[in-house]
């Protein structure tokens, strides 16, 4: 893994980022990152008291990171993690997809149906979402989605009790293009009458219309068209470069699907996250010379917030030897501590 270099800092979200953001969330528009300067406003002041703990209730929180190019304060890519999706009088909601096998003596003939089953929990996991990082910057060597992907899970190895024991990632399937999806035209809109980006907004805030409306039973997807279940529960192409990262750590399909565009749910325990495992908890001290040797994630969390760098660092007897500058961007004072986790 290559470092960030100093060039870029990730970064706990401010008020004064909401252009940025918005710009960001025009290249996702997605439940969890709507591109509405309203919500995303909303998101920012959530984001801000979750880092300060002023939720009774961690479950209430939302963290939102940015990565900022630091030469021209510009803000190139964001993720997010939702300390509990799905809570009382907003469920998570999933369509359970699985084979139901039937079988036939007279004709001797075994039929395998391809099923999905609405299912919902009120007691949800911890989702880790709202990955975007802008055009102009993929395919750099830094590897900038890596990056802002890991730190969530950094984080959540900081704070383990502000977060639930397993963890979800919604991928969006292959067919979703903005604004459509097969699945909804074909299905969800038929029951509810709503468009799907009308149907997505309201769900933001509101899931009663789903329960309420859709079919509780076992729906056949024989009896859909093809070119609407074809990519059911499969990676699209642009988002496979996320999946490929969470892959890595552990993230397994869940086979579930997300009942408005069908996209895949990732699931896994968070103790079993390789990324969390790794996690520790070091004392820093400034390295004498150049630093060689291993690319470390870096985590510190001071008065001015939390900040994450991609360095290299040497460890020795429980410490970590750290540049100076990079000390200086993480504001690490003289014997302060900084989660950190290696990478070869």
């Amino acid at each position: 893994m290559v470092p960030l270099e100093k060039q870029f800092l990730i970064r706990q979200s401010e008020a004064g980022d909401l252009a940025g953001i918005y710009r960001l969330a025009r290249h996702l528009d997605s439940y969890n990152l709507p591109a509405d300067k309203k919500q995303l406003r909303r998101l920012l002041e959530i984001s801000q008291k979750s880092f300060a703990g002023k939720f009774k209730d961690p479950a209430r929180g939302r963290y939102l990171f940015v990565l900022e190019e630091l030469p021209k304060r510009k803000l190139a890519g964001c993720s997010l993690i939702i300390a509990k999706h799905g809570t009382p009088g907003l469920p998570h909601i999933f369509m359970d997809s699985f084979v139901e096998k039937r079988h036939s003596r007279t004709l001797g003939k075994t039929v395998n149906h391809r099923c999905l089953r609405l299912g919902w929990t009120e007691d949800g996991p911890t989702e880790a979402g709202g990955l975007v990082v802008l055009p102009e910057y993929r395919g750099r060597p830094e590897k900038l989605g890596h990056w802002l992907s890991y730190v969530r899970f950094l984080y959540m190895a900081a704070h383990r009790r502000n977060f639930q024991t397993r963890v979800l990632v919604e991928f969006l399937p292959a067919f979703a293009k903005k604004g459509q999806s097969p699945l909804w035209d074909y299905f969800g809109k038929k029951f509810t009458g709503l468009s799907y980006s009308q149907a997505d907004r309201l769900s933001i805030d509101n899931k009663e219309f789903i329960l309420s409306l859709f079919p509780t039973s076992t729906l056949y997807l024989d009896l859909f068209p093809e070119d609407v279940v074809r990519h059911l529960g499969r990676v699209g192409d642009p988002t496979r470069p996320a999946s490929r990262i969470l892959e890595k750590i552990g993230f397994r399909y869940l086979h579930q699907i997300e009942p408005f565009d069908g996209g895949p749910y990732y699931g896994a325990e968070v103790s079993s996250i390789s990324l969390v495992r790794r996690a520790r908890k070091r004392r820093w001290r400034p390295a004498e010379d150049a630093v060689s040797g291993k690319v470390y994630l870096l985590l510190s969390e001071t008065a001015q917030g939390a900040r994450c760098l991609a360095e290299r660092a040497q460890e020795r007897n429980g410490t970590l030897a750290i540049s100076r500058q990079a000390a200086e961007l993480l504001n690490l004072t003289p014997g302060a501590r900084v989660w950190a986790v290696p990478f070869s």
